[in-house]
């Protein structure tokens, strides 16, 4: 008898977990701010290539348009370097950016960004490789996929293979990412009356890249993984924190030798009051 009362409440124990679903909320005229550092490099005969930027943004809800959503942002604190070859130069057309609103369309079906508009049509194609860089998967509104809805704490969940563009170097290339995600809700805490969700992921990530970095061409394949722990605020309904590091293989031409190396990509994104 004992026994059966033991199975009995763990079974309405476990039927009574609670669900948790993730859609990122926007309301029209909202604002809000995040603090980013990201870089990636590569080394090639022992000379590092490598672009860094740390910039903080704010990011304000324009509403809804012909079925996009309108997000304009604007880095408010910016500092880019970057290193070719093991030579270091300035990064003066990045570093521009500050000040400069560009607004993302995102695709009200898909969550990601169909295209970025700007006034200030100079900066176009640096505000693409900035934004929508290599290892950038960002999904505005479905940011763990569609699938993550009614999850439990201890859930995986995948989402289906996708292909996203982002772009690079200083010619803003365009290129092809494709990549398959798993999700794993590993807790949830209430902190302050805020319900946080806490999740790994784990991304597979191949892409063929071109791109210009000081009128040096790279040209090639990568393939490899990036890890992924985030923070995410249920009763919100927003991202809180996102820190991500990938190592990839790469072989690719460069003035027409062929080199392997390993590309390693790191990113920490916070919201910031």
């Amino acid at each position: 008898m004992k026994c059966l009362l033991l199975v009995f409440l763990f079974s309405v124990f476990c039927n009574s977990q609670e669900l948790y679903s993730f859609i990122e909320n926007y309301e029209k005229g909202t604002t809000v701010k995040y603090k980013e550092d990201s870089i990636w490099s590569f080394e090639v005969a022992g000379n590092l290539t490598e672009n860094g930027m740390t910039n903080t943004k704010t990011i304000k809800c324009l509403g809804f348009k012909d079925n996009f959503l309108l997000l304009e942002e604007t880095m408010v604190d910016l500092v880019a370097t970057k290193k070719t070859l093991g030579k270091m130069s300035a990064d003066h057309t990045t570093n521009q950016l500050i000040g400069v609103p560009y607004t993302l369309y995102v695709d009200t079906l898909l969550g990601t960004i169909d295209h970025i508009e700007t006034e200030f049509k100079e900066f176009e194609e640096r505000i693409n490789s900035q934004v929508r860089g290599v290892g950038n998967m960002d999904n505005r509104i479905f940011p763990f996929g569609k699938n993550a809805v009614d999850i439990k704490i201890k859930d995986s969940w995948t989402m289906p293979s996708d292909s996203v563009e982002f772009f690079m170097g200083d010619d803003g290339s365009s290129n092809y990412m494709v990549f398959t995600a798993k999700f794993t809700l590993d807790k949830v805490k209430n902190k302050k009356g805020v319900n946080i969700a806490y999740i790994s992921a784990i991304y597979e990530i191949t892409a063929e890249i071109f791109f210009i970095q000081d009128s040096k061409i790279f040209e090639g394949n990568i393939i490899g993984e990036i890890k992924n722990k985030i923070r995410f605020d249920l009763t919100n309904n927003n991202m809180i924190l996102s820190k991500s590091t990938g190592s990839m293989k790469w072989k690719f031409v460069l003035e027409g030798e062929r080199f392997t190396a390993m590309m390693d990509l790191s990113n920490k994104k916070k919201r910031v009051k």
